[in-house]
């Protein structure tokens, strides 16, 4: 698409601003998952799943999502969909760095 607009074939549509939408900055609580949550979207519960990928991908790198176990804070950095299982694929643990995950 971007070499097409590049040289012309495409071209831009301004936006409509009567159905524009807005949000405010989001909190660092809006990325919290609940440990339980986090096993049953690992676990195959597709609706989970599904809402923790999606959070992932729209709060990271900030304010970021992330999980309590065992009362220290883990960083979900990269997550994945199997079917309909959630896959962790990069995490940071509370004072460590990040570490990429293989599961099976």
């Amino acid at each position: 698409m971007l070499p097409n607009f590049g040289v012309g074939r495409i071209e831009s549509t301004p936006q409509d601003t009567n159905q524009a939408t807005f949000t405010t900055f989001f909190e660092r609580d809006a990325g919290l998952v609940e440990e339980d949550d986090l096993k049953k979207a690992m676990n195959g519960d597709a609706t989970k799943s599904l809402r923790i990928w999606r959070m992932v991908r729209a709060l990271n790198p900030e304010p970021g999502v992330y999980v309590f176990i065992n009362n220290k804070r883990t960083k979900l950095l990269s997550v994945n969909l199997d079917n309909s299982r959630l896959v962790l694929e990069r995490i940071q643990k509370e004072g460590k760095n990040p570490e990429a995950l293989t599961q099976t």
